[in-house]
């Protein structure tokens, strides 16, 4: 669902800030670890979130990559806000910080060579200095500034793709595949995500659909689940939401349920689910995603803990409680 490259006028902004959107307050996912002693040992998979400083970009993320590059003390970050794109950033062990110049990340037909930089309060980009950010106990990195994707010269010279913030880069401890029906193939999406079990009955999955969405699965104690119809992505068209689909025997229709309902588990570390899809409401419209999703699964490195299945006595009422 990612939409095309459109750059906007630096003369046309709209800098009114969208409201910080709260995130649900989860347990920790991994242990806090020792500082690095090395860029080696922040190679990784990990989790890309950010928020959109203007009206015309909007908050996502996405999975990444990390690794060292050999001989500096620098690390490349592949899939940085785009498929393709990798940004070099140079690390200080000593203080756990990070440091990211002006780089250019690749070339559009249209807008020509384009780059990554600071961007200002203006939503202007300062190429002369530096985005920032520092490195947590356990891995998190938090880019302190606010950046942009910039044209860098010709005819729409420091014209903007996208301008973010509040950047996190998170070491992903679990992975989502997704299933596509294309014309009598199947094709298979496995990417990063943060999962995170809140209590005995939900589990918290960041990257959902690789979009950098936050969803919520309820566990049932007979290890299956449900996922409810919520956010999975943002974009022009507005907010798109999840829903368990049905497409026929040939695949040539669709039509949305309600709630994902995922099968029964057969171990503790996997939750899987057959079709479902994304879709939003546009005006008198209602838009599908354009992928055929025929199933969902996401596997991860530690046990979950289903509720249990306690037989209650009684109505429920004033004269027979529970």
């Amino acid at each position: 669902m990612e939409e095309r490259f459109t750059a906007h006028s630096p003369d046309e902004l709209n800098l009114a800030r969208q409201a910080a959107k709260s995130q649900p307050q989860v347990l920790p996912a991994r242990q806090a670890t020792k500082s690095a002693t090395s860029v080696s040992d922040l190679a990784g998979d990990y989790v890309m979130t950010y928020q959109a400083f203007v009206s015309t970009s909007y908050d996502g993320g996405r999975s990444v990559t990390v690794s060292a590059v050999d001989g500096t003390d620098s690390i490349a970050i592949s899939g940085f806000m785009y498929s393709g794109v990798v940004v070099k950033a140079c690390v200080n062990l000593s203080s756990m910080t990070i440091s990211i110049p002006s780089q250019t990340l690749g070339y559009n037909s249209t807008y020509g060579y384009y780059d990554l930089a600071y961007c200002t309060s203006t939503g202007s980009p300062d190429r002369s200095t530096e985005i920032t950010g520092t490195i947590s106990a356990d891995g998190v990195i938090s880019l302190d500034s606010r950046w942009g994707i910039y044209v860098i010269s010709g005819t729409y010279a420091d014209y903007y793709f996208d301008l973010c913030y509040a950047t996190e880069i998170e070491p992903a401890n679990a992975t989502m595949t997704y299933q596509v029906y294309y014309y009598g193939d199947t094709l298979t999406a496995t990417f990063n995500v943060v999962a995170q079990q809140t209590d005995r009955m939900n589990l918290s999955v960041k990257n959902f659909y690789n979009i950098g969405q936050t969803v919520n699965v309820t566990l049932r104690s007979d290890r299956s689940a449900d996922i409810s119809i919520q956010k999975v992505c943002e974009n022009s068209y507005g907010n798109w939401y999840c829903y368990a689909a049905d497409y026929g025997d040939d695949y040539s229709t669709v039509e949305i349920g309600t709630a994902i309902v995922c099968g029964v588990a057969t171990d503790y570390r996997t939750v899987s689910w057959n079709e479902w899809n994304a879709c939003c409401a546009y005006g008198t419209s209602v838009y599908f995603s354009g992928d055929t999703l025929i199933g969902g699964q996401i596997d991860l490195q530690l046990d979950l803990t289903y509720p249990s299945s306690t037989t209650l006595q009684g109505d429920g009422t004033d004269e027979s409680p529970y």
